[in-house]
Order: structure tokens, then sequence, then C-alpha cells
């Protein structure tokens, strides 16, 4: 990730666009860091990961965030966003 990772913890954009490929790097950082965690930190960070995707589902359709949404960004979620420089 580099300096433009770092940049992004600076910057702290409201908005980001990228090519697939920036995301596809994010991805890899973030499976490498969940690797280095503990087994129950690996499954807490799969339930999180479940319950964003349920949350962008019901948003899509114009449902209330599920159960454990919360939880699960105020858990792991935030952390990885402040990791990316997004939060």
């Amino acid at each position: 990730m580099g300096r433009i990772h770092e940049l992004l913890k600076v910057v702290k954009p409201t908005e980001f666009i990228a090519v697939p490929r920036v995301y596809e790097k994010w991805q890899s950082f973030i499976k490498m860091k969940i690797r280095s965690y503990s087994l129950s930190y690996q499954e807490l960070f799969k339930w999180a990961k479940n319950r964003g995707l349920k949350n962008t589902e019901a948003q899509q359709k114009g449902d209330l965030a599920p159960f454990g949404f919360s939880l699960s960004k105020f858990l792991v979620l935030n952390h990885i966003r402040r990791d990316l420089g997004l939060d």
C-alpha cells in the first residue's frame, strides 16, 4: 500500500473512487492483516463482514439495518476503515 496508504490516513477523503485494482490491493491488505490475528478475531471479522453485506442489501431495499450491524461496525468495521484511511 505504501505512500498512498499513509497519505489517505492524513488526508481522510470524504469520497473515494478508484479503479478495481486499488480495491483488490485493499482486500489483500485486509486479508493479510486479519490472518495475523487470533482465530477468534478472524471469526469475528467474518461475522462483521457478513453483517456489513446484509446491511448493504437492506439499504438497497430500503429496509432497516440488520440485527448486530451497529455492534459489528463498532467492533470491527470502523477499525478497518481507520486503518485504510477512510474514516
